[in-house]
């Protein structure tokens, strides 16, 4: 299991104007099992004090076809998905964390 460490995810200061997405994908045959996310700055480089940044959405997610696993129509998330508004005028690092695991499937 690893959590990445990349910031490569910026979103544009245009005052909440835009929804903006960060994503973290699993690497081929894992999937995910727990996520969030993290702004820039703060205690031990973890972020949280980014008042500009209002989250919407931190959600497992899938890439690719929509295959339901069951009649209930539950699926095998291969991502993590960050959706809301950078609120402020400069752009901003929102990092996606994703936990991933290999997972045997019946």
């Amino acid at each position: 299991m690893v959590a990445g460490a990349g910031y490569n995810n910026t979103w544009v200061g245009d005052e909440g104007a835009t929804l903006q997405t960060a994503r973290g994908e699993c690497a081929e045959g894992q999937y995910a099992i727990g996520g969030g996310f993290s702004t820039w700055g703060g205690d031990k480089d973890l972020g949280g004090d980014n008042k500009n940044i209002q989250v919407t959405v931190s959600a497992p997610y899938f890439e690719g076809d929509y295959v339901p696993v069951n009649e209930g129509g539950d699926f095998r998330p291969t991502e993590w998905v960050i959706k809301g508004y950078n609120n402020g005028t400069t752009e901003q690092i929102v990092r996606p964390w994703v936990v991933c695991a290999d997972v045997a499937v019946n």
